[in-house]
């Protein structure tokens, strides 16, 4: 793997695992997130602390995403090592 490839990955995590962690964390964060409806107060199938978390539409949400993030990084990787094994003129 070359560096761009892992920076893509460390962002597509941070960007998908770094705001749930900091709803778990921070109470005014979580407080935000339930403002935003991105976290739910009833409900909860996956709770987040103080009565926060997501419910079942949510978590359905988040594993399309998470699958679609998954997804791209394994093509991402697949042209990489491709284009490594492919001979040059």
């Amino acid at each position: 793997m070359n560096s761009r490839n892992d920076d893509l990955l460390v962002l597509l995590t941070c960007l998908f695992v770094g705001p749930m962690l900091l709803a778990r964390l921070l109470k005014p964060v979580r407080d935000l997130f339930v403002e935003w409806h991105i976290l739910v107060t009833e409900h909860i199938l996956i709770p987040f602390g103080d009565g926060a978390g997501l419910d079942l539409p949510r978590v359905v949400l988040a594993l399309s995403i998470l699958g679609s993030l998954i997804t791209l990084a394994v093509i991402v990787f697949r042209r990489h090592a491709a284009r490594k094994e492919s001979p040059k003129p």
